[in-house]
């Protein structure tokens, strides 16, 4: 008898390879040629971002019965993952409350503590879910310990 495999967890397996091979490149390695030598890796990722968010919609649109989206649905997708930078930078300020907000455009003030992380585990940290078992080894801290950041999301 003949099993087939969990569709779920063979996307995850993909999705969890590729985040393994691309999360430990920096700026600089991402705006590299790729195999497609007119595209840099970065464009590679947000093509296949993108286009992950479009195969979305064609399976929202058959399991509700609708049509399928048409072309003009893929421009706001495309431009939006077009515009994205492999970076972000947030103001995080703690007193009676905690509050994040985004840092304005340029360098960040000299001296200032500094956590540098994947996008995946700041949201984890912000849900209260970046334990030690989920912190990726790329996560860098300066002037600031992650456990002292930790507490101050603790989640739902």
């Amino acid at each position: 008898m003949t099993t087939s495999p969990d569709p779920l967890g063979v996307l995850r397996h993909s999705h969890d390879a590729l985040r393994a091979m691309a999360e430990p490149l920096g700026l600089d390695q991402l705006r590299q040629g790729s195999y497609d030598k007119e595209w840099s890796i970065a464009q590679v990722l947000a093509h296949m971002g993108s286009q992950a968010e479009i195969s979305g919609l064609f399976l929202d649109a058959a399991l509700s019965g609708q049509d399928p989206p048409g072309r003009e649905a893929f421009a706001p997708i495309w431009e939006r993952w077009n515009g994205k930078d492999p970076q972000r930078q947030f103001i995080l300020e703690t007193g009676d409350g905690v509050s994040l907000t985004a840092a304005p455009a340029g360098p960040p003030e000299p001296g200032l503590p500094e956590v540098n992380l994947p996008a995946e585990a700041f949201v984890r940290l912000v849900y209260g879910r970046l334990d030690p078992a989920h912190t990726p080894p790329s996560v860098k801290c300066t002037g600031v310990d992650l456990d002292d950041l930790r507490p101050l999301f603790p989640g739902f």
